[in-house]
């Protein structure tokens, strides 16, 4: 069986809104028992952008078995905008062939009566499943959007490589000459697991500026960085509603 039913759509059409503008038109979703994923990435970035929904934010939520497809990103946002104008309660995503999705978009209506509803059939294509990685949350460290967003103004704006030294006491982005510190102390970030650490550094690119500006603003709570598993790293942003958050991963350098 293959139903997800969700309320509010307005985390779904944000993210494919962002992710068709500066990272690709085509993207990956992926769907499992407990979550689904959006997942953009582009040969010319060095990042791969997953939006992830939990299970606990659906009304409904029965996948039995792990799918993956690629679907065209303007065709998924326009069906919901196209749907948006009736005002529609819920919206519906099943999958009738391995490389069919079909969305139905339902209005309530009184008891007794049957709902009103419209769906549209959306082409899929194959794909093949990322390897992302595990987070290591045994050592990891968070910052406030508006402390990101001065990083995003001070460095050069570049595709270099920036280099990210958390310690105990302060957690550094350096790019070149540049570079710009935040400590816990002045309230600017939280690390954890650092005690006695030598080799915390990694490298992430921070381009283009004006997508991770935009991401910034997608959350009100902390941003986290921690390493991954394939030696990789991961920034994870709360998105504005629970159980949705947006995931940048860095391959290994």
């Amino acid at each position: 069986m293959f139903l997800i039913r969700v309320q509010d759509t307005k985390p779904i059409t944000d993210a494919t809104f962002l992710f068709k503008q500066f990272i690709n038109e085509k993207a990956d979703l992926g769907f499992n028992r407990n979550s689904f994923s959006i997942i953009a990435s582009n040969p010319s970035l060095r990042f791969i952008a997953r939006f992830y929904i939990s299970k606990k934010y659906c009304q409904d939520f029965f996948i039995n078995q792990t799918h993956i497809a690629k679907i065209s990103l303007p065709s998924f946002s326009d069906a919901i905008m196209t749907a948006a104008a009736t005002r529609f309660d819920t919206m519906s995503i099943t999958l009738p062939s391995p490389y069919k999705m079909t969305l139905t978009f339902e209005i309530s209506t009184p008891p007794g009566r049957v709902p009103r509803s419209n769906s549209r059939a959306l082409p899929l294509s194959p794909t093949q499943a990322m390897d992302f990685g595990r987070p290591l949350l045994s050592k990891h460290f968070t910052i406030k959007p508006e402390c990101f967003r001065h990083i995003l103004t001070e460095l050069p704006n570049s595709q270099d490589l920036v280099c990210v030294t958390p310690t105990t006491s302060e957690v550094k982005f350096s790019h070149e000459s540049k570079e710009v510190i935040l400590t816990p102390e002045a309230g600017q970030c939280t690390t954890v697991g650092y005690e006695g650490c030598v080799d915390t550094q990694f490298k992430i690119v921070l381009h283009p500026r004006t997508f991770f500006f935009d991401l910034s603003f997608k959350t009100c709570t902390s941003i986290w960085f921690c390493r991954t598993s394939n030696s990789g790293s991961v920034m994870a942003v709360q998105s504005s509603r629970f159980h949705a958050i947006y995931y940048i991963h860095f391959p290994p350098t």
